[in-house]
């Protein structure tokens, strides 16, 4: 699977606000990704990069280039090429893309919390994966994303909130766009009859479990340029839930003001309007 990156767009397109319908790209009607989260769905997802028009550019912005796309994608082949001339052996049946790999969002963050920095240093990418098991308050959650997180290129994982504590949301962060999708449902939600029957599936399970929360987790990591580490894990903590807040329980928790609960709701009133 070959990706093709422009790099002397490179810059311009990952700060786009673009969606794909404003440039007539839609795969589909109803597609409603942004040009970002394309270009970087079709990064991650190949196994061969090409860097094209490294002539358009200086050597240090295609190194930064090269470097980001190394964070987005480790395991990829970057060939740096001018005007498309490439060996066709380094594109034509090479053996390397495996489908289950791409599509494992598992297999990315794995690679990711091994923080290739030593490749990336000099152009200051770097990564880092935030943990907690406490849940967010989905008001102070959203607060924090609607704030710019300076130089973030490119953000993913699951999270929770105190108002939601059954379901699993997936973010994800592309350049300067953000999106909250549902994800599905913690296994601690899920009747023990309903988990799957192997054994080492329900091992693998078991060994996310915390004697409080269960499997719930916040699991976000984190790729950019000069990235403010600190600052962003400060924010985060704040949007977790206090002490006090958590010895209030679920019923006190169900008062909190939840944007993320409410687009929840709108999308299931849309869904019934269109059935």
């Amino acid at each position: 699977m070959v990706t093709v990156v422009d790099a002397s767009r490179f810059f311009d397109d990952f700060g786009s606000e673009d969606m794909l319908e404003d440039r007539g790209q839609q795969v589909a009607d109803g597609d409603d990704r942004t040009v970002v989260h394309l270009l970087t769905d079709q990064i991650e997802f190949a196994d061969t990069i090409l860097l094209n028009k490294t002539d358009l550019v200086d050597n240090g912005t295609a190194g930064r280039i090269e470097s980001i796309l190394r964070a987005l994608n480790p395991t990829a082949e970057i060939v740096r090429t001018q005007h498309g001339r490439i060996d066709l052996a380094k594109v034509l049946n090479t053996g390397r893309f495996n489908l289950e790999e791409a599509e494992s969002s598992d297999a990315w963050q794995e690679e990711l919390e091994t923080e290739h920095v030593p490749e990336t240093e000099e152009y200051g990418i770097s990564n880092f994966v935030f943990r907690a098991r406490a849940p967010f308050h989905p008001q102070r959650l959203t607060d924090f994303w609607e704030d710019e997180q300076p130089g973030v290129v490119r953000s993913k994982g699951f999270f929770w909130i105190a108002t939601h504590p059954e379901l699993t949301f997936l973010f994800s962060q592309a350049g300067t766009r953000k999106r909250v999708d549902l994800a599905g449902y913690w296994w601690a939600a899920v009747g023990r009859d309903q988990w799957p029957e192997e054994a080492e599936v329900r091992d693998q399970i078991r060994d996310q479990f915390d004697e409080t929360w269960g499997d719930r987790r916040q699991e976000l990591v984190f790729i950019g340029m000069q990235m403010d580490r600190k600052a962003i894990e400060e924010g985060l903590t704040r949007c977790l839930l206090t002490e006090e807040e958590i010895a209030g329980g679920a019923d006190f928790w169900a008062t909190f003001d939840d944007p993320i609960g409410a687009h929840l709701d709108e999308d299931a009133a849309e869904d019934e309007i269109d059935a």
